[in-house]
């Protein structure tokens, strides 16, 4: 009878044949107790998915025997092991329960190599783990962060634009200080046009807006400003263009403090109307734009020499349906009056057929019933509200888009600019208040929006931070028809954050 071998002591040592990369362990992982008995052999053993589990495990039960072992035995490798497809879970657990001093080490090996690490499909997640122990309550020091931040300078734009990359940028605008990366919005506002006509680099853009202090988005918005001519007809470039327009109280007081804007056609002239990629910021400046603004732009839109070609055009008609679900009297009825000659030339096209609905549900009477444009600018002026006036042909940009805001044609929009740019003191870096303050004098509500009775066929308070909401004498439709297009003839969007993206990589 063959007798049974005894069992192996819990201090005995195993011997261990483990091939360079680890893939193919002869160590039975199941059997092992602790990290002592593997000494010497932690670092291959991290590169293997069962003994990089086991060695994980080791670390959470948060022995400092352990801990040291691990952490001497991987050192010296730490920038092998942050790119490896196992190892780097290895090396984020170990930023997770690492002491201060071996915090610094790691950072000290590490901050020469992180931009091609940060590259790196697997070391995204290690150097995004790594910036966010830096930024958390650890108390990492100056010269830690410092190292980082001087190291990932040099390759900012690259790793902007990178699919792994942008990520560790995003996660250094969420987790560090407003002043350590600043040199982000330096670079961010130096390539403008690189950065933000770019797949992963108009993502970073509006994280840049998101986490500014006042002071950082008042250095980005305004390379948007003067940028827009380009950024508008860009594929990635106009998602930027509208998301600066969404700030709309910080980009007024931006518009009125520039001294020297770029000149710029206004944006419901007919080239961007028509371009697969401007006219997305067209129908978003006719969302935020205030009733005197709004009106400007649909009188443009409602020019009889122009509107069958507006009408046919596979980008301009889903501006026309923008226009017919946001205008207000006298407009509304200028732009149906222009419109009603040609319905039946479009009937039987798939965007006439929306266009038609849209008018049918602003016109429940049926369009013949509406009162003609010239009836409705008569009613509207006996009421004392005056017929929107056509800006010139050629305007600022920052001055047109507070205009688009505001209303009322100006060198730098109609508000009172008396206000003052508060960027002293502490500001914090997770999404910070705008810090401006409104002179004392100036209390007329919330800035950009007419308070006006909705029983005189005025406007009503508008609400910038989610869907139009508007209430006239004919009832809007609800925003369900507005995706009914959208996807169709080319008019293709892309969200917030890429197909591709993720939080960590």
């Amino acid at each position: 009878m063959q007798s049974r071998a005894p069992p192996i002591p819990e201090t005995a040592s195993l011997t261990v044949n483990i091939n360079d990369r680890g893939r193919k362990s002869a160590v039975d992982v199941n059997k092992l107790i602790s990290v002592q008995q593997v000494v010497g052999q932690i670092f291959s053993l991290s590169r293997d998915q069962l003994g990089c589990r086991f060695l994980q495990k080791q670390l959470e039960e948060n022995t400092q025997m352990s801990l040291d072992i691990i952490f001497s035995e991987v050192i010296e490798r730490i920038v092998d092991l942050m790119t490896d497809p196992f190892g780097n879970y290895l090396c984020q657990k170990l930023l997770d329960y690492c002491n201060p001093e071996q915090r610094a080490a790691i950072v000290s090996r590490v901050a020469p190599h992180l931009v091609p690490i940060s590259l790196n499909i697997h070391g995204t997640r290690a150097a995004q783990k790594l910036i966010e122990r830096l930024g958390s309550d650890h108390y990492p020091t100056e010269a830690e962060i410092q190292a980082v931040v001087n190291h990932l300078k040099g390759g900012v734009i690259q790793l902007i634009q990178d699919l792994n990359g942008n990520h560790v940028v995003q996660r250094c605008l969420q987790k560090l200080d407003a002043k350590h990366n600043q040199f982000i919005y330096d670079a961010v506002a130096q390539h403008c046009i690189l950065v933000a006509s770019h797949r992963h680099g108009c993502c970073v853009f509006q994280r840049c807006v998101d986490f500014a202090t006042p002071e950082q988005k008042h250095q980005v918005v305004m390379q948007v400003v003067e940028k827009t001519v380009q950024l508008v007809q860009d594929q990635y470039g106009n998602y930027v263009v509208q998301y600066v327009l969404e700030q709309v109280t910080f980009l007024l007081l931006v518009c009125a403090s520039s001294h020297s804007p770029p000149t710029y056609q206004v944006p419901a002239y007919r080239p961007n109307i028509v371009q697969k990629f401007s006219s997305n910021v067209v129908e978003k400046c006719l969302q935020l734009a205030s009733p005197e603004g709004q009106a400007l732009m649909v009188t443009q839109l409602a020019q009889k020499e122009q509107i069958l070609s507006l009408l046919q055009d596979p980008y301009a008609n889903y501006v026309i349906q923008r226009a017919l679900q946001v205008a207000t009297s006298p407009q509304l009825e200028m732009l149906l009056d222009a419109i009603k000659p040609h319905l039946s030339a479009i009937r039987n096209t798939s965007y006439g057929r929306k266009i038609q609905s849209r008018v049918s549900k602003r016109c429940p009477g049926g369009i013949e019933n509406m009162p003609s444009a010239e009836e409705a600018v008569a009613r509207q002026a006996k009421k004392g509200f005056p017929p929107a006036r056509m800006p010139g042909e050629i305007m600022s940009m920052a001055g047109q888009m507070a205009n688009l805001q505001l209303g009322g044609p100006s060198n730098f929009g109609g508000f009172n600019e008396n206000f003052s740019l508060d960027l002293g003191g502490d500001v914090p870096h997770h999404r910070p208040d705008m810090g401006f303050r409104f002179d004392e004098s100036f209390s007329p509500g919330p800035v950009g929006i007419r308070e006006l009775n909705a029983d005189e066929d005025q406007m009503a308070p508008m609400n910038f931070g989610g869907a139009l909401e508007r209430q006239h004498g004919i009832m809007l439709e609800e925003e369900e028809e507005e995706e009914e297009g959208s996807g169709e003839a080319g008019k293709e969007h892309v969200a917030g954050e890429t197909a591709d993206s993720a939080e960590s990589r």
